[in-house]
């Protein structure tokens, strides 16, 4: 991308300002946030509410911060939605996928009926993530583990953004600036 993903511009605020501020408005808590790469820069912009756990491992990939991030969640949750921070996050589908908290995964699906992002891993599973650095895929692992459980939700959102490219940013800022009630009927 060529700038720190986390703090580019959403809607006037950091993206992960907007991506923290939208899990706790939706009601998910604890929202842990964790941090590697420019971590002050990052924890700076963070809401308050959201707990903020940095991995100094972070460039060893994903998974470390997966771990880290799992080992902050107290035990008796309802599950764990897992967000990465350049997949925007909107509130109708963080409500679709509530609704179906204590399923083994939750995946949102798009009008083709692709999976998208964020994910949410039932109580009985969301402890693998303490130990995502052994299985050959990180994250990917567990979710096929699962697949067979998985209970797919339709919404009209967008949930395959991944905000790797400026272009795809600019893409999603027009959807944005739109707003999301033009693009989605709602």
């Amino acid at each position: 991308m060529g700038t720190l993903k986390a703090l580019l511009d959403w809607g006037g605020v950091p993206l992960v300002e907007h991506q923290c501020a939208a899990l706790l408005d939706a009601g998910f808590e604890p929202v842990v946030l964790v941090t590697g790469h420019r971590s002050d820069e990052v924890r700076r912009a963070a809401p308050d509410g959201a707990m903020v756990v940095h991995n100094g491992g972070w460039r060893s990939g994903r998974s470390s911060s997966l771990e880290a991030g799992a080992a902050a969640i107290p035990m008796d949750v309802d599950g764990v939605l897992v967000v990465a921070v350049d997949q925007p996050l909107t509130r109708g589908t963080l409500d679709a996928l509530r609704a179906h908290a204590g399923a083994p995964l939750v995946q949102p699906t798009d009008a083709t009926g692709r999976a998208g992002h964020p994910i949410l891993i039932g109580p009985d599973h969301w402890p693998d993530l303490r130990d995502l650095r052994d299985a050959p895929e990180g994250l990917r692992t567990l979710t096929r583990r699962l697949r067979a459980q998985a209970l797919k939700v339709a919404v009209t959102d967008p949930v395959r953004w991944d905000l790797n490219t400026p272009e795809a940013y600019r893409a999603a800022r027009r959807w944005l600036d739109r707003g999301p009630a033009a693009s989605s009927g709602s």
